[in-house]
């Protein structure tokens, strides 16, 4: 008989814990809310900037802007946010300039990158959410039954690797099986959500982008060696362990929410 995971209570525990502080945040809305997105932003940001091998200056640098950022986004201050971006980006290749060659322009690269990656998902989070915070779990029900759909698929089914040199582990048939599920997920939500059959491509887009979530993480975990982007949620890694899909997935869900489900 297999035995069970020796982190697997830690992991439950875990999991409980951070689902019941995310629904309390979001139930509560308002500047709660808005606290609870900076600071899980802030926290998968120090953990990229370790997985990105950012110096100290950088990555202090690079967090005080994904802060800022945010805090553009988030009220409405759109010009005021490209704005900041083009200078952040600015600063912190001034900082970069005087410490080459010694630390290479790839860090620049990855930082300027993470800026844009992390940075509006979280703002489009919070406007989905003010909105409506059934409309904001129904992106959420997709992207779960596209992890779950990846996950069972391939444990069952799966032979044929996606992509070996990034992920050994992942398969074809569960990349197919992300799909499925989440266009299944899409086809139950359409009525309860009273969108229309665009949700259907809701559900492929929320599908495809979360596998690229997914594989861009490993990218980085496998070039930094690596098994977890931090220790931060006993069981289950980091922060950006349990959210690689959402950041790549979630700008997806909202163009198409914005333009074809709610106008």
């Amino acid at each position: 008989m297999t035995s069970l995971p020796r982190d697997l209570g830690p992991r439950i525990l875990t999991g409980v814990v951070f689902a019941g502080t995310f629904l309390g945040a979001l139930y509560a809305g308002g500047w709660l809310l808005w606290t609870y997105a900076l600071a899980v932003l802030l926290l998968v940001g120090w953990e990229y900037a370790r997985l990105s091998d950012l110096p100290r200056f950088m990555e202090i640098l690079f967090l005080l802007a994904l802060g800022s950022l945010f805090g553009l986004l988030t009220t409405g201050r759109l010009l005021g946010a490209w704005l900041f971006l083009q200078c952040a980006v600015l600063a912190l290749a001034l900082t970069f300039l005087p410490t080459w060659p010694e630390i290479s322009s790839d860090k620049l690269g990855k930082a300027v990158f993470g800026l844009a990656y992390f940075g509006f998902p979280m703002a489009w989070f919070l406007e989905v959410a003010r909105f409506s915070t059934g409309h904001l779990l129904a992106f959420f029900v997709m992207l779960w039954a596209a992890d779950t759909g990846a996950y069972v698929t391939g444990k069952l089914i799966g032979r044929r690797p996606l992509h070996e040199k990034i992920s050994p582990g992942k398969t074809v048939e569960g990349f197919v099986g992300r799909l499925v599920w989440a266009v299944a997920a899409g086809g139950v939500l359409m009525p309860v959500m009273g969108w229309n059959a665009w949700t259907l491509l809701a559900g492929l887009g929320v599908g495809v982008f979360s596998e690229v979530g997914d594989l861009l993480e490993s990218v980085w975990k496998r070039e930094r060696g690596v098994k977890d982007s931090s220790n931060l949620l006993p069981g289950h890694g980091g922060f950006l362990d349990r959210l690689d899909s959402l950041f790549a997935s979630l700008p997806v869900f909202w163009i198409l929410w914005k333009t074809l489900l709610v106008g």
